[in-house]
């Protein structure tokens, strides 16, 4: 088996060496991401070690699934015996993957300079100039969203209705829209935020801007579905309110 094996991945990469560019198909390999549908892997240089399960792809490096797009510098991962990818690491500047669920009408993106993504449990570690956006149209094709910047962001993605992101700058910028309109902008330093139930804590240094003004805090809760909001004092300073002035009809 280890012999076959062996063959197979030097064929691979021999294709590689000659075009520059791989392609493989489920019901060739069964390599996968999510699903049997067909995995194209392009690059420059490539790079698969039939042993070890490592693969590493360099110069203009392109992995396309339907609704799956990581384009990167270079892209190393593994595959484990099964054939499954383990992990994916996207190096770039910056690399990019996106995803698009045409079911539910959501759109997932991710820049930064370094993108590690635990393919079995669906998690994400980002990091350096890392944003993340994500989006979905609701049945009024009016769009909620999620935008964030950081120098480090965390995303659970197993549970698509309820994922958990998690991230930490100086500053962290986020901007969320409900409805096609911005319902928040805030700064911080750490970030936890909850798509299931939209429950957000931010801490350190905070500045939020909401419809009833801007908040500066050492702790900032908010939902916005229920537009409830909570605030604790840093050790530095009290809690600061600057109400907008409603304009006169």
């Amino acid at each position: 088996m280890k012999k076959t094996l062996t063959f197979i991945f030097s064929t691979i990469f021999l294709l590689v060496a000659s075009t520059g560019s791989l392609s493989i198909r489920a019901s060739e390999t069964p390599i996968q991401l999510k699903s049997q549908a067909n995995i194209i892997l392009k690059s420059d240089r490539s790079k698969l070690d039939g042993k070890t399960g490592m693969f590493e792809h360099c110069g203009n490096a392109l992995l396309t699934q339907p609704g799956l797009r990581i384009s990167a510098d270079c892209l190393i991962g593994r595959k484990n015996e099964q054939g499954n990818f383990d992990f994916i690491a996207a190096k770039g500047s910056p690399a990019i993957f996106e995803q698009e669920n045409l079911g539910k009408k959501e759109y997932l993106k991710i820049t930064a300079n370094l993108i590690e993504y635990k393919v079995p449990v669906q998690q994400f570690i980002i990091l350096e100039n890392a944003a993340l956006n994500l989006a979905s149209t609701n049945d009024q094709n009016t769009q909620d969203s999620v935008q964030i910047l950081a120098h480090k962001i965390a995303l659970d993605n197993i549970n698509t209705s309820s994922r958990k992101i998690d991230a930490q700058g100086s500053p962290l910028k986020m901007v969320l829209v409900k409805a096609g309109n911005t319902d928040l902008r805030a700064e911080s330093k750490k970030l936890s935020y909850d798509t299931g139930n939209s429950n957000l804590e931010l801490s350190e240094e905070v500045i939020a801007n909401l419809e009833l003004g801007q908040i500066t805090a050492g702790v900032f809760n908010y939902n916005s579905e229920s537009k409830v909001s909570s605030f604790e004092k840093s050790e530095q300073q009290q809690i600061e309110i600057i109400q907008k002035k409603k304009n006169n009809p």
